[in-house]
Parts: structure tokens; sequence; C-alpha cells
């Protein structure tokens, strides 16, 4: 009778909890829309890395927002640009940034350079002010080049904005970019700049066959370091370095005639 009893309860545990998860499930499908984000991507030549052109985006941090997005003709999360003719005639300003410009947290209309054109129709109308983003995350102001070149210069802005942020610092230097992600620095996705042996800066294309560095084991652990502020307040700014198959120690020799 009392083993009996045990299974009954047993039985009844088990269901009540088969019944509580599938009301959870329920639950998070009416209320959260999508549960992981979606951001296809393509390399450009000349460009780098940008988000697939007419392609939905769905972005969540899986707690407090849930934005999907469409990518304009260009690859990136604005409303379609104007034909140049267009663009000549009115007052166009280009935005250029990282992903405080990107801003995939937030829907098109949101954003700051529409929220500034809207401001500008009611207060400056006699100046028709309409403006245009190209925003890519992670990227720095030398990556950025790329995109007034190839994109924005072709509408003719009579204003470019340059959005700088702190971490723009860490993104303009493909060691430190290194150091943040594990990319080689030598084969990075975007448009980047490198110190040549004669102490100029040369501009480097984007290199469509980008890699991480080998030993990923040993990498991430000196950029764990790094995220800490252990290694970056010491002289070997990164403790490791992975070259080939081997993992080197790098000091101050390595880097000074680099940066």
């Amino acid at each position: 009778m009392v083993i009996r009893l045990v299974g009954w309860n047993a039985v009844l545990l088990v269901a009540g909890l088969v019944l509580i998860g599938l009301a959870g499930e329920a639950w998070l499908r009416s209320t959260v829309p999508f549960r992981t984000s979606h951001r296809p991507t393509v390399f450009v030549p000349g460009v780098g890395i940008l988000l697939r052109p007419d392609t939905e985006i769905r972005w969540t941090n899986g707690l407090d927002f849930w934005t999907v997005s469409r990518t304009n003709s260009l690859g990136f999360l604005d409303r379609e640009p104007p034909s140049p003719e267009r663009a000549m005639e009115s007052c166009r300003i280009a935005v250029i940034g990282d992903s405080f410009v990107e801003a995939r947290q937030v829907h098109i209309p949101e954003k700051f350079h529409i929220r500034l054109e809207e401001l500008a129709a009611r207060e400056l109308s006699h100046l028709d002010v309409t403006t245009s983003a190209f925003g890519r995350s992670g990227t720095g102001q030398i990556n950025q080049l790329a995109f007034y070149d190839e994109y924005a210069r072709h509408l003719h802005p009579k204003l470019v904005v340059l959005v700088l942020v702190p971490n723009d610092y860490i993104d303009n230097f493909p060691l430190w970019k290194a150091i943040q992600t594990g990319l080689d620095p030598e084969h990075l996705p975007y448009v980047s700049a490198a110190r040549a042996e004669d102490g100029s800066f040369r501009v480097a294309a984007a290199r469509s066959g980008f890699s991480t560095l080998p030993a990923a084991a040993a990498f991430r652990s000196s950029v764990h370091a790094a995220r800490e502020g252990v290694a970056l307040r010491q002289a070997n700014v990164a403790r490791v370095l992975v070259r080939g198959s081997g993992v080197h120690q790098v000091g101050p020799a390595f880097f000074r005639p680099r940066l």
C-alpha cells in the first residue's frame, strides 16, 4: 500500500512538472516574439563585412528588446537611400559610425538620425534636411572610411557626421582588435591601417579570407586577462600572441614598431 501510494505521488509530481513546463512554454511563445538573433552577413570587396542587403534582421538580448528590421539595398539598417538627384536637391546629412549608428536594438523610425530629420522638418523646414546612416557594429573610423568612399560620397552629402565613442580607440587598431576578438590582425575583414617598416602608415584592404589566430584556447586566456584590465596595464600588453602553429611571448619590442 505504501509503495503504491509513493508510486502515484511520483506520477502526479512528474505530471505536474510536465504541465508547468508546457504552461511556461506557452507563455513564452505568447510573450516573446523570437528567442535568437538572426543577422546574415556578406563580404563586400573594398569595404568588409556588412549585413546582407534587403534582408530581415532579428535582434534581441532575450530580456527587454526584440527588434525586426530590414536592411536596405546597401546592407545598412536604414531606409533606402535617395537617388543622387534627390540628394543634390536637399540638405543631405550622412551619419557614419559603429553600433551606436547601426542601432539594431531599436526600430528604424526610432533611430537618432531620423529623429534629427523630423526635428529639422519642424524647425528648419526651408532647408529640406534629409539623413542617411551608414553604421556597422564593431568598426572604428579607419574601417568606416570605406563606408564614405563606397556609399555616402555618392549621395553628395552637405554634412558628414562621424560618430565617435570610447571603444573606437580599440576598433581603430588591428592589434587591439586581435586582443579583443581573436582575429588575425594581418587578415581582418575590414579596411584597416598598419605601420609600415619605414614608419609610415599604410591602408590594408579588407580580407575575405580573414581568420582567427590558431591555438585559440591559449589566446583566449590572454584576451580574458586583457578584458579584466590586467594585461593592458602591463608593459607586455598582450602576453600571448599566436603565430603559425606556435605560441610566442610578446613584449614591448613586438608592439612598439607596430603601433
